[in-house]
């Protein structure tokens, strides 16, 4: 492959090499899972429209891809593209009235200008179209080599736990015993042993000594794939923790169930919510004056416990 293409390296890594990595599919999750639950409605200034008022397209559509999945997909596009586009119907009166998603694979810019948006390789109107531009580069931009490591890692790992001691030396302690052809045949049987599935027993002739490399813990690769977790976290905006990252020292103490919630809707997701939620609240896509707005109160509920009291022993 390398001889055809040249160094891979230069290439961007695939959505499906990012979602190899443990780290990614948590993020992914966590973010575009809890930003497609939220319902949209639209408001005015502070007040909430009423249920006649609120454009249909913010909560049913007539395409098999409903408002949730629309959703999930444009966040998955944020995340791992930079941006995402939904092709749009008008009624009459040029409102909105269905949109859905369009898969990456239907649109790109024109590389004669880097700007212009062709969908299935012609040019489309702007009023048939929302281009929505995330808060960053994507994943498959800016992590690329976290990527590419933490599949490495994955690779090496599954090589170790086949071969747990993956240099084994076979020590001459007679000059000019074994031949060549000899040597083969006996590194080719232990190579077998190593690769079986039960315990193997393997003989060792007169004048070769069998040693054994030094084996490469489960602890050292978790350690690599913590600080891989870290990077993650870095490039996806959001707290270590969330994703299986572990600092040394915690720079965030929370005080209850309510303050994690509090700081993830306010510090990671509203960076990835905003963005989306300023696109469909311009004038191209609801009436002047309108603005759309997610329902966070879900998040932020909690249940409280039926006995309050407060008992001092």
């Amino acid at each position: 492959m390398a001889d055809i293409f040249g160094d891979l390296e230069r290439f961007p890594p695939t959505r499906a090499d990012a979602m190899l990595c443990g780290p990614v599919v948590k993020g992914r999750a966590l973010i575009a899972g809890t930003i497609s639950r939220l319902p949209l409605y639209a408001a005015r200034g502070e007040e909430q429209l009423s249920q006649k008022e609120q454009p249909t397209f913010l909560y049913r559509s007539n395409t098999a891809m409903g408002p949730r999945l629309r959703l999930l997909l444009t966040m998955d596009d944020l995340l791992f593209y930079g941006d995402s586009l939904w092709a749009v119907e008008r009624g009459a009166a040029g409102q909105i009235v269905d949109a859905y998603r369009v898969d990456r694979s239907r649109w790109y810019y024109d590389t004669n200008d880097g700007t212009t948006i062709l969908l299935d390789g012609k040019d489309v109107d702007s009023r048939k179209i929302i281009h929505f531009i995330g808060p960053q580069e994507g994943l498959l931009d800016i992590a690329g080599i976290e990527i590419r490591s933490y599949i490495d890692l994955l690779k090496v790992r599954a090589a170790r736990l086949r071969n747990p001691a993956p240099a084994t030396r076979l020590v001459e302690t007679q000059e000019q015993r074994y031949t060549p052809e000899e040597l083969d045949i006996l590194l080719d049987g232990y190579k077998t042993n190593h690769k079986a599935d039960s315990d193997s027993v393997v003989h060792v002739p007169f004048g070769l000594n069998l040693e054994e490399g030094a084996t490469q813990t489960v602890e050292m690769f978790d350690g690599q794939a913590n600080q891989l977790a870290l990077a993650f976290a870095e490039k996806m905006s959001i707290e270590p923790e969330l994703i299986g990252g572990a600092l040394d020292v915690s720079s965030i103490e929370y005080q209850n169930q309510q303050g994690k919630r509090s700081w993830f809707i306010d510090m990671n997701l509203a960076y990835w919510l905003d963005p989306i939620l300023e696109t469909l609240s311009k004038d191209n896509v609801v009436p002047k004056g309108q603005s759309v707005r997610a329902d966070l109160s879900g998040l932020v509920a909690l249940p409280q416990p039926e006995n309050t009291e407060v008992r001092e022993d």
